[in-house]
């Protein structure tokens, strides 16, 4: 098992949930003879709690009401309207006002309750520069192997690029991430650990646990190799081709996740200066360099400025968090690595050109629970507008944060491409 231990995996294994309207699962139960003869009476006591509540959400505001109530009502909020803390926050306050924003980047997003795609993509020097880096929402990179090369999860809900690549193979820590923001899985393959979850884990009602769209398959045409780049760096895709092939799958195509929270960005004479370097070795090493004029984090990958595929147009995420978590060699074949990326630990999130401590949680049980931040005081960090850059990292992997003007890192020449198997 890939955590090494069957007591951690029979917490992970699914139950089946009580019937929910809005679970994407939820499955109407045939009824029995004897609850047949209820049926009127059950009908009738339903009207009238509907009545009530109507008549409570006039009164005393709904919002207020359980969510359970909430959820028996229908009226909970749909995806993407979610409550925020009290304070200058941007985003929805149910029942106040609706703000049409992405659930990741809190920007204006037309498609604000469409349901993210998470696409798996390599590090490798021999692919650079990546497509569609650019216009993803959030980006989640940590260790692929366990000598700190990297892979990275782009997420797409607002950004649609024409262009993505190269798409890699899944590796199972990322499938746990993905279930949390509710997103289908794009990928080239995958680990021993990752496929056996993909194929063979399902709800009690035969639906998928991790729904993925797999290019060994390449449903609808989904997915296309380039001829400048060889196998197996030159497996490419669009959005438009994700999203189509999601639809004629037959998976559900609005979102269920509510997305973080936000706040406007400082003013400029607030805002701080510095840059962060993450230790990752040799081309895979990271650093920021924050401007405050544009409130953008400028990120250098292996000593090269960060420029997109596409278009070269730079990735400048606007929030960048570190994510703690320790790493070992997965159990089975294959040698990969297993990345603790359940439960809870130490985060830095670095915003607006400051350095906030906190810490993250996400339940090793509830698949479907979704990462989040809270501050050291125990409250929801509220993300500053745009992209958000995850780095999930380990005790030896150093990061340093050094406030001042920040400079660019010296470009390395002769790095040798690192090949991260399949």
């Amino acid at each position: 098992m890939d955590k090494g231990s069957a007591s951690r995996s029979a917490r992970r294994s699914p139950s089946e949930p009580p019937f929910d309207p809005y679970h994407p699962y939820g499955v109407q139960r045939p009824l029995l003879q004897n609850q047949k003869r209820l049926t009127p009476l059950v009908f009738g006591s339903a009207a009238a709690v509907v009545l009530l509540f109507a008549v409570l959400w006039y009164v005393m505001g709904l919002p207020s009401a359980p969510v359970s109530v909430r959820r028996a009502l229908g009226v909970l909020p749909e995806a993407g309207e979610r409550a925020l803390p009290s304070g200058p926050g941007i985003g929805l306050q149910f029942g106040k006002s609706r703000e049409q924003v992405g659930l990741f980047t809190g920007l204006p997003c037309p498609e604000w309750k469409r349901r993210p795609i998470a696409v798996m993509l390599g590090s490798d020097p021999i692919a650079r520069p990546l497509s569609g880096m650019a216009e993803a929402d959030l980006v989640i990179e940590m260790p692929a192997l366990t000598n700190n090369v990297t892979r990275q999860m782009a997420v797409y809900q607002c950004g649609h690029p024409k262009e993505i690549g190269g798409v890699r193979s899944a590796r199972h820590d990322y499938l746990f991430l993905a279930k949390g923001l509710d997103a289908v899985i794009a990928h080239w393959g995958g680990s021993y650990h990752a496929l056996n979850r993909i194929r063979f884990e399902f709800f009690p009602n035969g639906a998928p646990v991790y729904e993925s769209i797999d290019a060994l398959r390449n449903p609808f045409n989904a997915y296309y190799r380039i001829s400048r780049l060889r196998a197996p760096y030159n497996g490419y895709t669009t959005y438009e081709r994700l999203w189509e092939g999601l639809g004629k799958l037959g998976y559900r195509t609005y979102s269920v996740f509510q997305g973080y929270p936000h706040r406007p960005e400082l003013p400029k004479e607030q805002r701080g200066q510095g840059a962060l370097d993450v230790g990752w070795p040799g081309s895979m090493r990271v650093r920021y360099v924050y401007h405050p004029e544009t409130n953008v984090y400028e990120r250098f990958w292996g000593g090269q400025r960060h420029l997109d595929g596409v278009d070269a147009q730079p990735v400048n995420p606007r929030v960048v968090v570190i994510m703690h978590a320790e790493q070992r060699l997965a159990q089975g074949p294959g040698g990969y690595n297993d990345v603790d990326v359940e439960g809870s630990g130490k985060a830095e999130v670095y915003q607006n050109g400051h350095l906030l401590q906190g810490t993250w949680q996400k339940s090793d049980i509830r698949k479907e629970d979704p990462l989040t931040f809270r501050t050291a005081l125990g409250e929801t960090i509220e993300f500053a507008p745009g992209q958000i850059w995850i780095h999930v990292v380990d005790s030896r992997t150093p990061v340093t944060w050094t406030p001042g003007s920040g400079t660019p890192p010296e470009p390395q020449a002769g790095e040798t491409p690192t090949n991260l198997g399949d």
